[in-house]
């Protein structure tokens, strides 16, 4: 835990007032090197948990004793008070909330050491299960589910604290695990660091079933436990291996350290991990340098981005009554057209993080939600574009007008494919087949017979029939590294059939790791797309002005106006046809 809070003694002073979160971690480090000097400097001679959090256990104590008898003298001065000042009452007011804090940062980290010390009594047994040999185990058959510890031995009758560290493994492939055998894989040993794809999963995924906070301080209770037990010699390997875990995690998902609580925990954690090495410390300043420096970029391209895309400029703006375009979609090249929504759309596709992704399944609040623009951005530019499509077939007055635009958009679509951008792709076949355009049969009827040979081509292609069979075949032929903007909406819906179909724990509490992974090797999939759309998109240089600014000036209208557009311009036959 972060200590972040101000306090005043009896006397009227302020005491450990602080305001960041890096100088909270300093302040925090400095007294645990003083207060733990005379041990070992690690927590695993102690079943609360050793040094550490013994003297931030101690501290958080002492200074609610303090406050507490703070409070009582200032609320004993206010009784007395015939007509107490507001500012006493200001003072009683900020004391109960600054006792609130104090207790409630004493019963989470009492919680955390009841946690550790059940932790410790695990390792304890596990060692003795080591020495006595264990439950010997039958061999499972071939591709049945196997029970294992996370040392890798297997289960036969086991006790409680085993089964914290379950896992079930099929043909030597781990399917599930509680949460603590998961931990357990991640951390480094002295002898191994983790598998990278395993390192990987773990790190993007973990939000599905915990916070990041929490699997932060797990790798930390690891840490300390593994640092009793390593000789002097070897205590400098384990902070390097436990540091260039944190640092991979820096680099790759930086994103779960822009909450600025998160964000002091991990310098706290790099701090006590750097110890007094020159090289552990200079890992550790390098990872903060990496996440203040991707930071930074980030909220850059998030300024440049809400600039470019207003979200405002994705929603359903209704359109004038009398309003006339300057422009229509006929009144451009198709493939200038057809490269604009390219462009734009790869911009789009690029700025959506796996982050943002993952965000999406495990109903984040806060930051997290606010993390979320640049994925809400990209669907709402599909919506529109296939909005924009019917709006501009229905706004057109006259069978000629609404024709040519219908002929227009078809061939917009065709170079789409050519260009092999599924998505605008199916944006335009979305639009054309919206009910208030199909119903449009005289527009339909007065199409060249090829325009209506390209439309059924192009519809079929992206047909949702045996759940976008002709589409995902389409996709087959593309080798591993071909550059293609994919139908964006079905990998969402993939991704959301997959987290909705499959819990994220067992029934037994284990967590699902076949599900993180399958969904960790999707998310994959996108990162590979972007970076080839992103390779392509410099090759494409810039967009025609009059194009880009006729389509961002679209203004599409939902589907109530369009029905009502719709039936302005050809009006039912049912009136005419009845007898």
């Amino acid at each position: 835990p972060t200590f972040s809070w101000s306090t005043h003694s009896p006397g009227g002073h302020t005491v450990g007032v602080t305001s960041s979160a890096a100088t909270d971690a300093a302040a925090i480090m400095a007294d645990r090197k003083a207060s733990i000097m005379v041990g070992s400097g690690s927590m695993g001679g102690s079943a609360r948990g050793g040094g550490w959090f013994d003297v931030q256990t101690s501290v958080v104590e002492s200074l609610l004793r303090q406050e507490e008898k703070a409070l009582k003298l200032t609320s004993d001065r206010l009784e007395e008070c015939y007509s107490p000042p507001p500012s006493l009452e200001q003072e009683v007011l900020s004391r109960q909330k600054t006792v609130e804090r104090l207790r409630s940062q004493l019963a989470q980290l009492q919680d955390q050491g009841r946690r550790k010390a059940s932790m410790e009594l695990q390792r304890r047994q596990s060692a003795a299960n080591v020495l006595d040999g264990g439950d010997g185990g039958g061999e499972a058959g071939t591709g049945s589910p196997t029970l294992q510890r996370s040392d890798g031995g297997e289960m036969g009758s086991t006790t409680s604290l085993e089964r914290m560290r379950q896992v079930v493994e099929v043909n030597g492939k781990l399917q599930q695990g509680t949460f603590e055998a998961l931990v357990a894989r991640l951390v480094p040993t002295l002898e191994q660091a983790p598998p990278t794809e395993y390192m990987m999963t773990m790190l993007q995924t973990h939000r599905l079933f915990t916070k990041s906070s929490t699997l932060l301080e797990k790798i930390m209770e690891h840490f300390e436990i593994m640092l009793g037990e390593a000789a002097a010699a070897q205590k400098d390997l384990l902070r390097i291996r436990y540091l260039s875990l944190l640092r991979k995690w820096v680099e790759k998902y930086f994103h779960d350290f822009r909450d600025k609580d998160v964000r002091g925990e991990l310098v706290a954690a790099l701090d006590r991990l750097a110890g007094e090495a020159v090289k552990c410390q200079s890992i550790a300043k390098e990872s903060l340098s990496i996440l203040e420096g991707k930071l930074k970029v980030m909220r850059e391209e998030e300024v440049v981005f809400k600039r470019s895309h207003e979200i405002s400029d994705f929603m359903f703006t209704p359109e004038e009554e009398n309003a006339k375009p300057e422009h229509s979609v006929t009144s451009f090249e198709s493939e200038k057209m057809a490269k604009a929504l390219l462009i734009m759309d790869a911009d789009l596709f690029c700025a959506v993080t796996g982050i943002e992704i993952i965000n999406q399944f495990h109903g984040g609040s806060g930051i997290e939600d606010a993390m979320m623009e640049h994925l809400n951005a990209y669907i709402a530019w599909f919506n529109k574009i296939s909005y924009w499509v019917a709006t501009d077939i229905c706004r057109a007055k006259h069978l000629k007008e609404r024709a040519a635009a219908m002929e227009k958009f078809i061939k917009v679509g065709k170079q789409s494919r050519k260009l092999q951008n599924y998505n605008i792709l199916m944006a335009i076949v979305s639009g054309l087949n919206n009910s208030s355009v199909g119903r449009l049969r005289k527009t339909w009827d007065a199409l060249s017979t090829k325009a209506s040979a390209d439309f059924k081509e192009l519809e079929e292609v992206m047909h949702p029939k045996a759940n976008f069979g002709n589409y995902r075949r389409l996709l087959t032929a593309h080798q591993h590294g071909d550059f293609f903007l994919p139908f964006f909406s079905l990998y969402v819906k993939d991704l959301y059939f997959m987290n909705d179909g499959n819990p994220n724990k067992s029934k037994g509490g284990m967590v699902n790791y076949e599900k993180m992974e399958g969904i960790s090797v999707k998310v994959q999939e996108i990162v590979q797309l972007q970076s080839c759309a992103r390779v392509k998109r410099e090759s494409l240089g810039t967009i025609d002005a009059k194009v880009e600014a006729f389509i961002r000036g679209m203004k599409p209208v939902d589907d109530c106006k369009l029905y009502e557009m719709s039936t302005t311009i050809e009006p039912s036959q049912r009136k005419n046809t009845a007898k």
